[in-house]
Parts: C-alpha cells; structure tokens; sequence
C-alpha cells in the first residue's frame, strides 16, 4: 500500500516492535516477496518495495480477508455494524492518541 516505507513508519503503523519488524522484512526479503533498496536522500534509510510475487499475495490475502469479514459480519444487522465500527473506531483513535500504556513494556517507565 506504501510502496517505498521505510523500517520506521513501517513500526509506527503496524504497532509492532522494532526488532520484530525487522525479522520479519528480513523473512520477507528472502522469501522473494519484497526488496530492501539504500534511500536516494539518506543511505541510512532503506526503502522497502514488493515484489510482483508479493503482490500478487497480497491481493490474494485481501480476498481471503474480505471474505472471512463478509461471513464473520453476516451474523450482525446493519445497526450492530454500525455500533460495532462505531466503536472499533473509537479504540482505534484512543491507541492513535498514544500513551504510556500503547508502549512496550520494555519502554514504559518504572513507576517504583
């Protein structure tokens, strides 16, 4: 969705470690499903891109993921679905709005 991300807003939009990122870029690039390229502006960055082969997962993951959330969702009337984004949309902006409960445990302060 973001061809070019780099590690960093990579972390930040997934809510995932660092180092768990990494890892996974890493079994990703292997796997021949992305590419790591040296940033234009700043070596220190690197750029990540998929490849044809890693689209092509992707599409199929969000089909896959579309119709788990069709059947999953089929249960609820219209007015439970609208409660119920209703309401994953009110989660989603209090973890947007961070904190030190958002943070890993490794990185919240001590409180003794």
């Amino acid at each position: 969705m973001q061809p070019g991300i780099s590690l960093g807003p990579l972390v930040e939009l997934t809510y995932l470690e660092k180092t768990l990122v990494s890892k996974l870029v890493t079994t990703l690039a292997n796997r021949g499903l992305l590419t790591r390229s040296i940033g234009m502006a700043d070596a220190r960055v690197i750029n990540l891109h998929l490849t044809r082969k890693g689209k092509t997962i992707v599409r199929k993951c969000d089909r896959i993921g579309k119709t788990f959330d069709e059947n999953l969702l089929s249960v609820l009337s219209a007015e439970e679905r609208r409660v119920l984004f209703h309401c994953v949309d009110k989660l989603t902006e209090h973890v947007k709005e961070g904190g030190e409960w958002t943070l890993a445990p490794t990185r919240r302060k001590r409180s003794d």
